[in-house]
């Protein structure tokens, strides 16, 4: 009887400390699409730091230079402007992050290094 009360009390705690790993929680698929546009977003900031760093240590010309400036900027523009105001809205309320305006002031553009233009 003994045995039996302990093994049924094991298998409790065992299904109790379990059950969150095994719950499939449901997909957001707003959340993963803005957390891939985030992930490009700052991969272009990065590697637009990375070229105004090679610029002025002269390891690139003036022309390369604004031809991948360009291109940066554009891939940057490009993930904020794909993202809707009402799903930037749903993730800030979602993740309790500051909006782009609440952040840099209204109207404000950021540039690559994270300053008002």
């Amino acid at each position: 009887m003994t045995a039996a009360m302990m093994i049924a009390l094991a298998a409790g705690a065992a299904a109790w400390v379990l059950a969150p790993l095994l719950r499939n929680p449901a997909p957001d698929p707003t959340g993963d699409r803005l957390g891939r546009l985030r992930g490009a977003r700052d991969a272009s900031q990065a590697a637009l730091r990375d070229l105004e760093l090679d610029y002025a240590m002269g390891k690139i010309s003036r022309e390369d230079y604004h031809i991948l400036r360009r291109r940066c900027e554009a891939e940057m523009n490009a993930a904020e402007r794909s993202v809707s105001p009402d799903e930037a809205n749903t993730a800030q309320n979602r993740t309790g992050e500051k909006s782009r305006e609440d952040a840099l002031g209204p109207g404000a553009v950021p540039t690559a290094r994270g300053r008002p233009a």
